[in-house]
């Protein structure tokens, strides 16, 4: 496979070619906080606020609530 000159890795010059500003750790960071279900959360304020709904923050702050209830609650063992 060939590329243009001017687009391959041999042809980067740091004086003139920019680089992305996050690294490694932001990547990783990204990835946790879409696991944890953060970016869904975010989002959920984010257009509560632009909307200007209230009903939408406080079912979004019930919910992290009842999350964390639920992971609290003692687990009843099965007989």
């Amino acid at each position: 496979m060939e590329f243009d000159q001017g687009a391959r890795y041999a042809d980067f010059n740091p004086d003139s070619d920019r680089t992305a500003e996050y690294g490694l750790a932001a990547l990783i960071a990204g990835g946790v906080a879409a696991k944890s279900g953060l970016l869904t959360k975010l989002l959920a304020v984010l257009f509560a606020a632009k909307t200007g709904s209230a009903v939408s923050l406080r079912s979004a702050a019930q919910d992290v609530r009842q999350r964390r209830w639920r992971a609290s609650a003692p687990k009843l063992a099965a007989t």
